[in-house]
């Protein structure tokens, strides 16, 4: 039961990323969703994003896209690890490869990890934080 959950999570925001599509765009550094600013987006390297809240500039959230295997797609891709800057938590997704940061506003926006108003949505990065821990521990536990 617990495999099925697990998988149906992990279809649930593969497909999510998929269906929901928005207009994206970045000019000077603000990602506008639909045409309505939602972050600011600066790539600090090859491979990572630091998202920041338009209404204090404070960073909220790092993205950093490694090369890891998907084991969705039987692939090696990008994929994001993501840090919350004030709850100081880290993990990894597995998703669709991000390559860009119009990829990063899609991922971000789609799995409502920042809210609407381009703050931290604390309460889905909790929720995906004890779903992370709850498949390491059943993972380590096989």
């Amino acid at each position: 039961m617990k495999k099925i959950k697990q998988l149906l999570f992990a279809i649930t925001a593969l497909i999510s990323l998929n269906l929901f599509s928005q207009d994206i765009s970045i000019h000077n550094n603000i990602a506008l969703v639909n045409g309505k600013e939602y972050v600011t987006i600066n790539k600090k390297n090859s491979n990572t994003y630091s998202i920041s809240s338009l209404k204090t500039n404070a960073e909220i959230i790092v993205v950093k896209t490694n090369k890891r295997f998907n084991t969705y797609k039987n692939e090696y891709e990008l994929l994001p690890t993501v840090t919350f800057v004030d709850l100081n938590k880290t993990w990894d997704f597995e998703t669709e490869s991000i390559t860009n940061e119009k990829e990063v506003i899609k991922f971000i926006y789609n799995l409502k990890i920042v809210s609407l108003t381009g703050e931290a949505n604390r309460e889905m990065a909790l929720n995906y934080y004890e779903y992370f821990e709850k498949l390491a521990k059943a993972q380590s536990q096989n």
